[in-house]
């Protein structure tokens, strides 16, 4: 004798189904997502004005933000392109990865990120202004510290070469900034003073005192560093 289901006996088969099928997908695990960067390749694309931050950023700080806020604010760019040193041969070696690094940035410039990019310096892809200023379409600003810029301007002879350099204070204001003559292309960032001294390197090395952390760091980034265990932190 046939045997027929019922209509609901259907719905309640199709229904099992569709549940089985939600609880699986939910369960299975999530493809890790990457950061995407440029390469000197993928460069040609950026047309118009820009500025270029290098740095290890190990952990980046919130100097790092205040420079690519204000160069955003101060000069008339597109966008800051960001340039993750990676080289191992330096004179400095990175405590973290490119990738874990290349996450804190992202992390910290949310805020801006339709208006920065990033591209990672190592071996393979090593990078400098002219390098960068051939591949593309407009003017290019060099940012720098106040101490590399004036230890760059003890031997650099002809500063036209370059649309134009940004300068960030580093020193107490008891210090005057050196400005050669032809200083037209020269542009200071105005960065709060409290954050002159803010340093990735005291940040490392006092890892474990909170109040450091929370003057120096975003809370992000800080959770970040626990959560991943970085800089042999101590999880609270």
């Amino acid at each position: 004798m046939k045997k027929y289901f019922s209509l609901s006996s259907l719905f309640c088969v199709v229904v099992l189904t569709l549940s089985l099928y939600v609880i699986f997908s939910l369960k299975k695990p999530k493809q890790e997502e990457t950061i995407q960067t440029l390469t000197l390749s993928t460069l040609g694309q950026l047309k118009g004005n820009y500025a270029i931050f290098w740095g290890y950023f190990d952990p980046p700080t919130l100097a790092h933000k205040a420079i690519i806020d204000q160069s955003l604010e101060q000069l008339d760019i597109e966008k800051v392109i960001v340039v993750l040193n990676d080289l191992k041969n330096s004179g400095k070696t990175p405590s973290t990865n490119a990738k874990q690094r290349l996450e804190m940035m992202e992390i910290l410039l949310a805020e801006h990120k339709d208006r920065v990019v990033f591209i990672v310096q190592d071996k393979d892809q090593p990078i400098d202004y002219k390098t960068i200023k051939n591949h593309i379409h407009g003017n290019l600003y060099i940012i720098a510290g106040q101490d590399s810029y004036e230890k760059w301007m003890q031997y650099e002879k002809n500063i036209d070469v370059y649309d134009g350099i940004v300068v960030v204070p580093r020193q107490t204001e008891t210090k005057q900034l050196f400005l050669p003559d032809n200083s037209k292309h020269i542009t200071i960032l105005d960065i709060e003073k409290k954050l002159y001294t803010c340093s990735s390197t005291e940040v490392r090395a006092n890892i474990n005192e909170e109040s450091l952390l929370n003057k120096f760091l975003s809370s992000k980034i800080v959770a970040y560093i626990k959560n991943n265990n970085l800089y042999k932190v101590l999880v609270k």
